[in-house]
């Protein structure tokens, strides 16, 4: 891509400006600035030529050749809200989605099967936060057998698939503001009840879970909609794992405390009624701090304005007609990244859904302690997400690692480290100290995983990063509906050590042979088809205003 309506030492000069403004000084340059352009920076991939035949350069050239104006930048600017705005709302969707995973074991009860020899006998229940009056089994006020709730915690996905290609398309031509704010404020709704449907007709209660999760089958293609609008690559492994971490952070909020509010006074509803208004309350905090994109907030600084656009060049404001279907689907790298959902999805989903029913049944853990166990590996994934992307931003920042190796490296651990932890699941038997310490570590690698294939769509095009992320979250939402009917199925009325191995070791082989494509196809650099028919049969830039900067497209 190239610089339009100014060069770069312009855009210097004007962000030197912006700074002595911010500084208390007023400095004015009354004499336009018209240098020669110092260089170009490519709308395409590494390697392909323009036109004119003159080869454009990767993106790992451009990280090497462009000035800094990060440094010009404020502490706090306008990115960092979006970001804190997105990582909240993430965390907040997550736990509307995964409450259900406790409530349902207060909802249904826990079931006690006859010790053998590929159980835990039920004498360790004390060593877990039962005590000996807690011998009887939970008694709940539902009779779902483990295909019903397999059922119930999969229908969620069912609406979740429906959305996610059509909500990234709407985001892309009506702005991620509006469609992430009524993304949550009607899964919220839906949310809240919940509870009043469940105790109307099990038929209901699915069709609440299904709109619910076709409210927030939105949510990602607008979140990377959004990230590829507002965050520079540089700050990309940082920023983009702080946002993607609120899942891990909800999550484990979540669980512990549904788990003592199911054990509270007002039982398993509360954990409904309790996010449910939380998500509300969000929504209008969103509407009131945050914008499309940074030329059209109005309280972004003329330093941030121009960091953010001299840095994501390739991101046009225009609104993109045609989708070169073509291109997207004979592309390597954007299959890289649908395998690597597929893969992925399916090992997270089993841990997101099923992991409260393994605590509970196979190493006896009471509601209480199960929601605190269970939430103790988010716990461990938020930690380990936020200061790997840290690591990484600084490494890519002082040129130890490129863009590519980073991305590369990050899937890596987070994908083999978790497969070979659910591995090791298949040999920790009884042991439940073993059996959390290997699911923190599953579930903490995949942290790392913020700062390299999450990324994949906002790189190649970021111009199509709604739709492209909602492609493989579509993806991803079909496989969160198979999972849990996959785990239901093996282990409906036979919850034993091996039937949790098949489901474990189909788990992480899935999940290892995707990521193996994944690292022969992926890329960083933006493909040749981010750029397609536009509504305007031309591109403009846009005009200045004031001390802004340059707006470049």
């Amino acid at each position: 891509m190239e610089f339009r309506g100014g060069s770069v030492l312009g855009t210097i000069q004007e962000a030197h400006s912006a700074q002595d403004t911010l500084s208390g000084y007023t400095h004015v340059h009354n004499t336009p600035v018209t240098p020669k352009p110092v260089f170009t920076i490519s709308h395409s991939a590494a390697g392909w030529e323009d036109d004119g035949g003159s080869r454009k350069p990767s993106r790992e050239e451009v990280q090497h050749d462009k000035p800094n104006l990060r440094e010009v930048t404020e502490c706090w600017g306008a990115r960092h809200t979006l970001t804190m705005m997105l990582s909240l709302c993430l965390a907040l969707q997550f736990s509307m989605r995964v409450n259900l995973s406790i409530a349902i074991v207060a909802m249904v009860g826990t079931t006690s099967y006859n010790d053998t020899l590929d159980t835990c006998p039920s004498s360790n229940d004390t060593d877990n936060g039962s005590s000996d009056d807690d011998d009887d089994d939970l008694q709940g006020k539902f009779s779902w057998d483990e295909q019903t709730q397999g059922l119930v915690l999969g229908a969620f996905y069912w609406g979740y698939a429906t959305t996610n290609f059509v909500g990234g398309r709407v985001a892309e031509h009506m702005g991620g503001r509006l469609v992430l704010g009524l993304s949550t404020g009607l899964s919220s709704l839906a949310t809240v009840i919940s509870p009043l449907c469940a105790y109307v007709c099990k038929e209901l209660f699915i069709f609440v879970r299904i709109l619910e999760g076709a409210c927030q089958g939105a949510s990602f293609p607008v979140v990377g909609l959004l990230l590829a609008t507002w965050i520079p690559p540089e700050e990309r492994a940082k920023l983009a794992s702080i946002v993607y971490s609120g899942s891990e952070a909800g999550t484990m909020v979540t669980l512990a405390m549904s788990g003592w509010l199911c054990g509270c006074g007002s039982g398993w509803p509360s954990a409904f009624y309790v996010f449910g208004v939380l998500g509300l309350v969000w929504c209008i905090t969103w509407f009131l701090l945050v914008h499309d994109s940074p030329h059209t907030h109005p309280r972004i600084t003329p330093a941030e304005l121009t960091y953010i656009q001299s840095s994501l060049s390739s991101v046009t404001t225009t609104r993109i007609k045609n989708i070169p279907w073509k291109a997207i689907w004979t592309s390597g790298p954007m299959w890289a990244g649908m395998m690597f959902a597929v893969g992925s999805s399916f090992g997270f989903f089993i841990v997101l859904t099923e992991l409260p029913t393994y605590l509970s049944n196979m190493q006896h853990f009471d509601l209480n302690n199960n929601g605190i166990m269970s939430g103790l590996p988010y716990l461990v994934s938020w930690i380990f997400a936020m200061t790997w992307g840290s690591l990484m931003d600084t490494l890519t920042e002082r040129r130890v690692l490129s863009v590519t190796t980073v991305r590369r490296v990050s899937s890596a651990v987070g994908c083999y480290g978790f497969s070979l932890a659910l591995l090791a699941m298949c040999f920790v038997r009884c042991n439940s100290t073993l059996a959390i310490i290997t699911m923190c570590v599953a579930l903490g690698l995949t942290g790392a995983m913020y700062s390299g294939a999450f990324l994949l769509a906002m790189e190649i095009a970021p111009n199509l990063a709604g739709t492209l992320v909602g492609i493989s979250t579509t993806i991803s939402g079909i496989i969160g509906f198979l999972a849990p009917v996959f785990t239901g199925a093996i282990i409906n009325d036979n919850q034993t050590f091996g039937r949790w191995s098949i489901v474990f070791l189909v788990a992480a082989g899935l999940n290892m042979c995707t990521a193996t494509f994944y690292m022969f196809f992926m890329s960083v650099d933006v493909q040749p088809w981010n750029d397609p028919t536009t509504d305007d049969k031309e591109k403009t830039s846009t005009a200045d205003n004031g001390n802004s900067g340059n707006r470049y497209i």
